[in-house]
């Protein structure tokens, strides 16, 4: 499970969590220490200065795929997660560094910010991330997805350069607002659940 995590006072800590738990519901302790991970971006700048894990799929192999979102705008004076990325991490939670060559995968389009929402697996071990992306504070929040190969390069096979946004217009030529809800795959093709809304004018 990827998850922020918070501090002895409750304040978020926007740290990158996971947990592993035996049939039973016991800890596994043969993943990370004692059955958890957790990475503080504050000590470790392979995920960026702050980090939440928001979906989570487990290969054929084992391996743990984790997306979410990172970063922060100190301009703003407060947190603001910028990119999105997806992690991996071998079966007893070590970092896979035969994807993209630390386990990390940034995601980045133009201005906007972006998150992680959902992660499906395709037959050929390609990995489909259906997320939000939008303005500060996703705001005027549109749909897209992208795909990385088996070892973590964008496929630039799939839409542009690994990534494909989708934008809905109302009457007006304004954007409106949807964002993911779930994906499903058929054999070629890609689903995409999303709930819509407009702000007033």
């Amino acid at each position: 499970v990827g998850l922020s995590t918070a501090d002895s006072l409750g304040f978020n800590t926007d740290s990158l969590a996971i947990a592993r738990y035996n049939p039973d519901g016991t800890p596994d302790h043969s993943f990370g220490a004692s059955g958890k991970l957790t990475y503080s971006p504050v000590h470790d700048q392979l995920i960026g200065p702050g980090a939440e894990g928001q979906a989570v799929t487990i290969q054929p192999d084992g391996k743990i795929v984790v997306g979410g979102i990172y970063g922060f705008d100190q301009s703003h004076g407060r947190w603001l997660y910028t990119n999105a990325q997806v992690w991996r991490f071998n079966l007893d939670g070590s970092w896979d560094t035969t994807f993209n060559g630390n386990g990390i995968q940034t995601i980045t389009y133009g201005n906007t910010v972006a998150r992680i929402i959902d992660i499906g697996l395709e037959c050929d071990d390609k990995i489909v991330l259906a997320m939000n992306v939008g303005t500060v504070d996703f705001i005027n929040v549109s749909i897209a997805s992208a795909r990385t190969n088996r070892d973590g390069s964008l496929d630039s096979s799939y839409g542009t350069k690994g990534f494909s946004p989708y934008y809905q217009y109302d009457t007006y030529g304004n954007i409106q607002n949807i964002s993911t809800a779930d994906i499903a795959f058929s054999p070629n093709r890609l689903y995409m659940v999303s709930a819509g809304y407009n702000y007033p004018r």
